[in-house]
Formats: C-alpha cells, structure tokens, sequence
C-alpha cells in the first residue's frame, strides 16, 4: 500500500479517502489473520491510518451521498458485504471521482465495469469506476 501511495504521489495524483474508508481499513489490519484479517496491532494499524490520512484528503459525507447508494443498490441488486463498496462509490460519484486504489476490485463489479492496470510487483490496482446508473 506505501509503494502504491509514494507512486501515485510522484505523478501528482490527488489521494481522497472517506471515513468508511479508515473503518473498514482498522477492521480488516486488526482483524486476526486466521479470520481473514491482517492481525496488526493497534498501534501498527494507527501508523497505516496516518500514512492515509497524512496523503490524502479527507472527503466528506453528505446528503447527496445516501440517496445516490440507494439508488444504486436498489436498481443494481446489490446485497451482502458489496453495499459498502456501493456506497464508496456513490461517495466517488458525488464528489467527482473515477478511479479507485483497492486491494479487492472484483469487489465492485455489480456497481461498475473496470479497466484494471497492474503495476510492477504490487497487488494494487488502479480500477477505473465507470457508472452504470442510467442518467449519468
């Protein structure tokens, strides 16, 4: 994740986050690994959050954001664990953003089609959100 930040620093891309984004992040790095979680510490996972938070610029939550995620996981079926990943990208969508740093982009194929582009050595991928919600 570092390497994948530092590169994207170097080409002046703008790094946004949004609160789900730590939370689920803290969850999944202190999570135990045999529960499909990274098992870090708190005070490991609290200098992962500051790298973020140190990088990127928080976006925030608005009323935009909940009636687009309804939207879209009521006309795309979207159910299970994917309705927060429809809701980040409703939060993209209002706030003007199409690509995604994600360690899991299969995640987000009932709410988007993507175009994947590896980097060298790194499990990152930069996935391209394109919208499927008819009207935009």
């Amino acid at each position: 994740m570092r390497r994948a930040i530092r590169q994207l620093l170097r080409k002046n891309s703008g790094l946004f986050y949004c609160a789900q984004n730590v939370v689920e992040l803290w969850s999944v790095m202190t999570r135990p690994a045999d529960r499909n979680g990274f098992g870090l510490s708190i005070r490991e996972t609290e200098e992962e959050v500051l790298l973020i938070e140190r990088a990127s610029t928080l976006l925030p939550d608005n009323a935009q954001i909940h009636p687009l995620w309804r939207r879209m996981v009521n006309d795309h079926g979207v159910h299970g664990r994917q309705v927060h990943d429809a809701r980040l990208v409703a939060a993209m969508h209002v706030h003007g953003l199409s690509n995604l740093l994600t360690l899991e982009s299969n995640r987000f194929s009932s709410v988007r089609r993507h175009h994947r582009r590896r980097s060298a050595g790194s499990h990152l991928e930069v996935t391209q959100v394109v919208n499927q919600i008819s009207g935009f």
